[in-house]
């Protein structure tokens, strides 16, 4: 599947990205790159490149698996690679310069990652693993973490097919600073994906804009909607 394969590139490339050819040339590059990106990098900042518009974050949503259906709590509980994709200007080179380096792997908290949270969760999301970013030469950032996502939804009994909503988006930012959209509207089922009482029938996003009482300002999320489908 597509995702799952961007996920197995992704990792292709924190691998390839540590390695040093004969001479060290290379490896030394990767270095010598790092320190140049890094040097005054602010990861407090967000990459804004306008006042009015704010960060443009792509978020696409794989379940691999489908960990439990709660029925009498109203709770579903998945895990997901949550994909991230955004552009830091700040994270620009020229791949001339650098062996034709055009992708280089960050750990996590090197750099601006957006603080994109559940906002229908029962608690917070819980990260599985310390997947660096990627960062291609064009300054475009993606982020591909495992979560374990846990959601409220109401399930009546015996129910043939459930949908839960998936409700991602920043917890602090109105959408002049950081602005949430599906990368696909159909989202993928990972092949890892297995549950002996339920199938899943789709996921899909999409993208909502709303106000709140507490603020003036326009708030972006993007709702994933999952299918399950009960087994007979």
């Amino acid at each position: 599947m597509e995702n799952m394969a961007t996920f197995i590139f992704v990792i292709g490339l924190f691998v390839a990205g540590t390695l040093a050819d004969s001479n060290g040339d290379f490896y030394y590059d990767i270095s010598a790159l790092h320190k140049q990106l890094l040097a005054g990098y602010d990861k407090n900042v967000l990459p804004k490149e306008t006042l009015d518009q704010g960060v443009k974050v792509s978020l696409d949503f794989t379940l691999i698996q489908l960990d439990d259906v709660e029925e009498d709590e109203g709770e579903v509980g998945v895990t997901v690679w949550l994909s991230q994709s955004w552009h830091d200007s700040r994270l620009r080179w020229d791949s001339n310069l650098h062996h034709g380096l055009e992708k280089v792997a960050f750990p996590q908290d090197a750099i601006w990652i957006p603080d994109v949270t559940l906002y229908n969760g029962v608690h917070a999301p819980e990260k599985l693993n310390d997947n660096a970013i990627i960062v291609k030469q064009d300054g475009t950032v993606i982020f591909v973490p495992a979560l374990r996502l846990r959601a409220s939804c109401p399930i009546s009994e015996n129910s043939v097919n459930v949908t839960c909503i998936f409700k991602l988006g920043s917890w602090v930012h109105d959408t002049s600073y950081v602005d949430v959209e599906p990368g696909k509207k159909h989202m993928e089922v990972s092949d890892l994906y297995t549950n002996p009482k339920w199938g899943v029938h789709y996921v899909q996003g999409e993208r909502k804009a709303e106000k709140y009482d507490c603020c003036p300002s326009t708030y972006s999320s993007v709702e994933f909607s999952v299918q399950f489908l009960r087994k007979e």
